[in-house]
């Protein structure tokens, strides 16, 4: 079976991905392949609790990918980084305090 993936970047460099929101991809949201210098800002993924593996990022053989300030809420993993990759960098968003 093909790997279904929302949004997928290959062999790619200096990329950019801000302040989109993917909402229940098939398998991955958003997948990085063998990509240099890559920022992946300020994203929202989401997907339902009863989608069996659906990975928000997944980061395969790539180098110098930042994942920052982004809200990712799938139900297998929020991120996945496999392959050869090197320096993967992640900082969530802080959840808000529900209390006020």
């Amino acid at each position: 079976m093909e790997n279904l993936r929302a949004l997928h970047f290959e062999d790619c460099q200096g990329i950019s991905v801000m302040g989109n929101t993917l909402k229940n991809s098939h398998e991955s949201h958003l997948t990085f392949t063998r990509c240099s210098h890559v920022k992946a800002n300020y994203m929202r993924i989401t997907s339902p609790e009863d989608s069996p593996d659906t990975t928000g990022v997944h980061v395969v053989s790539s180098r110098n990918v930042h994942i920052m300030d982004d809200s990712i809420s799938t139900c297998h993993d929020c991120v996945s980084i496999v392959g050869n990759s090197m320096d993967v960098r992640l900082r969530a968003e802080k959840e808000k305090d529900s209390r006020g």
